[in-house]
C-alpha cells in the first residue's frame, strides 16, 4: 500500500514538473528599425516605449508587459527593453538611444554658497536654463555663477552634467569645472530641483572660488 501511494506521489510530482515546463520560451521584443540613433528626454518611458512590441508563441501578444530602462541620466546610452509572459519567462533586448536634457530647461532662483566663505549670506539671483544648439545632451545656463555669463554643461551617461565653461569675474577670465546634479521631477515630469557645484578658477592669479549653487524650478 505505501509502495502504491508512493507511486503515486511520484506521477502526480513528474507531471506537475513538466506541467511547469510546457512553456519555457520568452516572449521576442521587436523594436523600430531606427535611422538615427533616437533621442528621448530625462524620465519619458512613454515615447521610449512606442512602435516596441512584444509577442509570445503561446500567449500572443505582450506589448502591455514591456517596460524599459536606461532613460535616467542625460546623455549617450543604451536602452534596456524587457517583456515577460504568463509563465514568467522573461525576454529582453538593447537600444542605443540618446538621453536629452530638455526636461532641465526653465527659469530657476538660484541661491549659491561660497563654501570658502559658508557663514556669509548666499548670493541669490535668477538664472534660465536652455538647450545648447550643440546637442540635446547640453544645456546653457545664462547668468551661470550670477555673471551675467552663459555658462555650459553636458550630460555624460552618468547621474550628473558635467560644467566645463569660461566666465568672465571681476579678476578676468576664468574656467569654472565641476558638475550639476538633478532632482526631483514635478507632476509633468519637469526636473525642479539642480544643485551646481563647482570652482572657478582665474589663470595667471590665486583666485580659485568654490560655489554650490542650489536651481528651485519658479
Amino acid at each position: 500500500m505505501k509502495k502504491s501511494i508512493l507511486s503515486v506521489l511520484a506521477i502526480a510530482l513528474a507531471f506537475a514538473f513538466t506541467g511547469c515546463k510546457d512553456d519555457l520560451v520568452a516572449p521576442e521584443i521587436t523594436l523600430p528599425e531606427d535611422a538615427a540613433t533616437p533621442v528621448f528626454q530625462l524620465g519619458d518611458t512613454q515615447s521610449a516605449l512606442e512602435g516596441v512590441t512584444a509577442n509570445d508563441a503561446k500567449d500572443g501578444d505582450v506589448t502591455a508587459n514591456l517596460s524599459v530602462l536606461g532613460l535616467d541620466y542625460v546623455g549617450n546610452t543604451t536602452l534596456v527593453y524587457s517583456a515577460f509572459d504568463a509563465a514568467n519567462n522573461v525576454a529582453t533586448a538593447e537600444r542605443p538611444a540618446v538621453v536629452g536634457a530638455a526636461r532641465l530647461c526653465g527659469t530657476y532662483s538660484v541661491s549659491s554658497m561660497d563654501m570658502d566663505f559658508p557663514e556669509d549670506d548666499p548670493i541669490v539671483y535668477t538664472a534660465t536654463v536652455k538647450l545648447s544648439s550643440v546637442s540635446a545632451t547640453r544645456i546653457l545656463i545664462e547668468n551661470f555663477a550670477s555673471l551675467n555669463a552663459e555658462g555650459e554643461a553636458y550630460g555624460d551617461g552618468t547621474n550628473t552634467l558635467v560644467i566645463d565653461c569660461a566666465v568672465e569675474t571681476k579678476a578676468g577670465t576664468g574656467q569654472a569645472k565641476g558638475t550639476i546634479t538633478y532632482g526631483p521631477t514635478s507632476t509633468e515630469g519637469v526636473y525642479t530641483l539642480l544643485v551646481a557645484d563647482y570652482t572657478i578658477e582665474v589663470p595667471n592669479t590665486s583666485e580659485k572660488f568654490h560655489l554650490v549653487d542650489t536651481f528651485t524650478l519658479k
